[in-house]
């Protein structure tokens, strides 16, 4: 019985040591490292976070341009020698199924303004609505074919652009070229929309 003893005596000095040595010299490395992962951790959590968050708001802000362009995409103005009446004006087709507002036509001669018809509120429709030019405009208009069709000037050509305010308030450029433009918010419209 006396080893017994010496063995119990042996064992419970060989667990005190491991449990100090434990406590002594394991734990105090392992709680900084664990401090450490966990912010490492959290760290990762939030850049992920934010790139998720990132990538979600540019896909809605894709979106809501294109929400916004697609009333602007329906809207065009062109350039006719002969509108309804006989004489030059500009055709506009607003293809969307809502009015747009404050609406300016620019017409170009050889790429200079040449003449301007405004028009406060262009209803939807299916089919172009004409407008004329205004007399004055006509007039040079006629002097200028004149002189074209008995050789004194060369023939011109004659573009339009349109700018005007969609139903969000949104002013738009669509260029002599066909280029559509984001011009922003429109300061101030004169008039009630959908009121």
């Amino acid at each position: 019985m006396h080893h017994g003893h010496m063995y119990a005596i042996a064992l419970s000095a060989t667990d005190t040591w491991s449990r100090d040595w434990w406590y002594q010299t394991v734990l105090p490395w392992v709680e900084p490292l664990a401090t450490v992962a966990a912010f490492a951790a959290a760290f990762a959590a939030i850049v992920i976070a934010s790139r998720a968050y990132h990538i979600e708001r540019e896909r809605d802000e894709r979106w809501a341009r294109a929400q916004r362009s697609a009333q602007a995409a329906t809207v065009a103005a062109w350039f006719g020698d002969r509108v309804p009446g006989g004489f030059p004006g500009v055709w506009l087709r607003n293809a969307s199924h809502v009015p747009v507002y404050s609406v300016t036509v620019t017409v170009f001669e050889d790429g200079v303004p040449f003449s301007t018809i405004e028009e406060p509120v262009v209803p939807p429709a299916q089919d172009p609505v004409s407008l004329m030019l205004p007399t004055e405009d006509i007039q040079r208009f006629l002097e200028a074919q004149k002189g074209a069709s008995i050789g004194h000037q060369p023939r011109r050509r004659y573009l339009a652009n349109i700018v005007f305010t969609d139903s969000f308030g949104i002013r738009w450029r669509r260029d002599i070229d066909g280029a559509l433009t984001d011009l922003g918010q429109a300061r101030t419209l004169g008039i009630a929309i959908g009121g």
